[in-house]
Formats: C-alpha cells, structure tokens, sequence
C-alpha cells in the first residue's frame, strides 16, 4: 500500500474549476508514488552493489593481512566478484520499466550450495577473524540445488555480511 505522501488541494466546490482541481491531485499523486518507486530502486541497487564491493573488499585486506594467498584459486574468487558486480550494474543500464523488476526471469543451473557457502566463507574469513566470529557447518556433504546461482550468491552475501556486522564479536554461525 503506497503511503500518501503528497499534498492535496482542497477543492470542494464542483464548478468549472474543479477537474483541473482534480487532476492537479491525481498527477500529483501519481508523482509521488513515481518518486518512491525511484527511491526504493535506488535504496535496493546501492544495497545490492555494497555486497560484492564488500567481498572485493575482504579478500584485498586477506591479502594485505596475509591471510590469504594472492594464488590462482583468490584470483578466481574475485574475478567472480567483479563479474557479478558488473551484471549488477549492467542491470542498471538495461532497466526499462519498473516491471522488468518485478518479472525478472531466472536461470536456474544445478549447483552446490555447501560450495556456494563455503565460498562466501572463505570471501569474509579476513572480517571474520578480526572480530573473532566463525562460520560452522554442520554438513561437509554436497548439497545440490536447481537455483540462480548469482541471485543465491547475492542472499548468501548478505546473510554473511549481516551476520559479520550485527552479530557481535566472538559469535558464531551455524549452518546446517
């Protein structure tokens, strides 16, 4: 439900004056509700963008920190996120209609989530280190899923990055 956030003219005469009236209030209305459209699309994109900066992010301070290991399998790692930030802002350039939003198509591909975690694990280790928690899971098995990858990828990145910046110093997330 669109909260009403614009002014309305108070009109109640019905002379000849009152549809221009009426439809000075309706376009205004339909402004207003254009505006939160565009303000809740800009709050979601820059939401969805901070994700794979902050693991760019995360891997570079493992670097600095020499925690991880500038190798084949961190290059490939943040390869993979440059790629997804460039489909996330490639999104904002191909956006034609709000609809699109709403009836984006998925491409689903069979995928190990238990990999997929494991990833995001290994992504925000630096983070997690400096604040002591950990990530447990509680299955090594391969767990398989006919998912979109890149929007799953997107969840377990903010579930991680969530848990990493409200969970508190010295927690734990158990994954099963």
């Amino acid at each position: 439900i669109h909260k009403k956030s614009y002014q309305e003219l108070n009109y109640a005469k019905h002379d000849e004056f009152y549809p221009l009236v009426d439809t000075i209030n309706t376009l205004n209305k339909n402004l207003s509700f254009q505006e939160k459209i565009r303000s809740d699309f800009l709050a979601d994109f820059s939401h969805e963008i901070k994700a794979p900066i902050s693991a760019i992010k995360c891997y570079l301070e493992g670097i600095e920190d020499k925690v991880l290991q500038m190798d084949e399998k961190t290059l490939g790692l943040l390869h993979k996120e440059i790629d997804r930030l460039i489909r996330i802002s490639g999104s904002i350039m191909d956006f034609g209609a709000i609809d699109r939003l709403e009836h984006e198509s998925c491409t689903l591909a069979r995928v190990d989530l238990v990999e997929m975690l494991q990833h995001v694990s290994d992504e925000y280790a630096p983070k997690l280190k400096k604040s002591n928690q950990t990530i447990e899971f509680k299955s090594g098995k391969k767990f398989y899923l006919e998912i979109d990858e890149g929007k799953w990828m997107q969840l377990l990145h903010n579930v991680v990055s969530n848990f990493n910046k409200y969970a508190g110093d010295g927690t734990k997330l158990a994954v099963s």
